[in-house]
């Protein structure tokens, strides 16, 4: 699966989660401005038959029970309070606990959920002065409440099943990473290292010569002139080493990681390396840290990112790459890539540049992976880098 295409998930996924959240605020604010009309309604109802029954006697039973049956067959209101000329006389509550008393005097308790300022309405009763009516209700409607939880809840649990059907197509389409760890015994090698007591009885291999670094090939032929080289308009490759040591330098005063990324089409010539180095400069966006690499590749200098972060940068650039030289290039050819980090090493632009070719070269000989990086061990590096230096 492309990262692009995965990229494209994740952003739906993010507007739809905000999506879900915003109708769970509206939904719920509407439900609250709706609950508070709704009992605005029934406490003026209530307010009435209290005055109508208030005409029969002011807290005489038919009074009483007037006023019960209104709060029972409110939908929205959960108690009220009747006060006569004598203070708070008659108290009632759909259910126990929204009224409490204080020396026998009848007051709405304060809870979460209930309003904080109860409806009052004074009495129009013949004889009767000071008489008044409050009443208490929730702010929202939970049964409605619960419903907007519940949709919003399954839109989540919707976007959470896309968003991990993707993670899965994409773990098995997708090209996996593949990353060399390397644990300094002899640093020269891929191998996994022995132990450090198995490499001490181990007699030492004689030195191998290196071969030739392909960075500091001049793919056009010509000695460098100026900045950029006609091959390409990328920064010659006879200027990466140079380059390099300096970036290695500055990252290690500042403690920052760097990355060294080379990529070349195997299998094929590039007669289109033109638009592919413009691309690279458009991904990567600095042209001066883009070099030629050997006669039909290039090289990146990635300042101030980890290996993990290059590996990332590199996979979305072959994607895009592949997606729109596929149709040029010839069966069986791809863009190999390979990369090595500064890991936290002191180490020298020779040895880094080193690392990244035979990450290149892994790249090129394997066809299950495009991409292949050297990760090292620090700690084992620099005991290496130790022990080379008391021979």
């Amino acid at each position: 699966m492309r990262p692009k295409f995965s990229s494209i998930i994740g952003l739906f996924c993010l507007f739809a989660y905000g999506g879900a959240l915003g109708y769970g605020i509206y939904e719920t604010r509407r439900s609250i401005y709706t609950q508070k009309n709704t009992s605005e309604k029934e406490f003026y109802e209530l307010v009435n038959t209290a005055n109508a029954a208030g005409v029969l006697g002011f807290m005489d039973q038919p009074f009483r029970d007037a006023v019960r049956d209104g709060i029972m067959n409110s939908k929205t209101l959960q108690g009220a309070i009747i006060s006569g000329p004598y203070g708070n006389e008659y108290a009632v509550e759909r259910k126990e606990g929204i009224i409490t008393r204080t020396n026998d005097i009848p007051r709405f308790v304060t809870r979460f959920g209930l309003s904080r300022d109860p409806h009052w309405e004074k009495l129009s009763i013949d004889g009767i002065r000071n008489a008044s009516v409050s009443a208490m209700y929730y702010i929202i409607d939970y049964d409605e409440f619960s419903l907007i939880l519940k949709h919003v809840l399954m839109a989540v649990l919707a976007i959470l099943a896309l968003a991990l059907l993707t993670m899965i197509f994409s773990s098995i389409f997708g090209k996996p990473p593949r990353i060399i760890n390397v644990e300094m015994g002899d640093a020269r090698t891929f191998k996994f290292a022995e132990s450090a007591a198995e490499t001490e009885k181990r007699p030492r291999p004689p030195e191998k010569k290196e071969a030739p670094i392909p960075a500091q090939e001049t793919p056009s032929g010509d000695h460098p002139r100026g900045l950029y080289s006609p091959h390409g308009n990328i920064s010659w490759a006879a200027y990466t080493k140079e380059r390099l040591a300096s970036e290695l330098h500055r990252c290690a005063a500042f403690e920052q990681d760097l990355v060294l990324i080379a990529m070349e089409f195997n299998n094929t010539g590039t007669p289109f390396f033109n638009e592919f180095t413009e691309m690279a400069v458009k991904h990567f966006t600095l042209r001066d840290l883009i070099f030629e690499w050997g006669t039909q590749g290039i090289a990146v200098i990635i300042p101030n990112a980890d290996l993990d972060q290059g590996f990332a940068r590199a996979e979305e650039f072959h994607a895009k790459v592949l997606s729109l030289f596929a149709p040029r290039l010839s069966a069986g050819a791809d863009l190999a890539i390979g990369l090595s980090s500064r890991a936290g090493r002191l180490i020298d632009a020779e040895r880094l540049i080193f690392e990244t070719s035979q990450a290149l070269a892994k790249a090129k000989d394997d066809p299950a992976s495009s991409l292949v990086a050297f990760r090292s061990d620090p700690e084992k590096y620099r005991a290496f880098i130790a022990s080379q230096g008391k021979e």
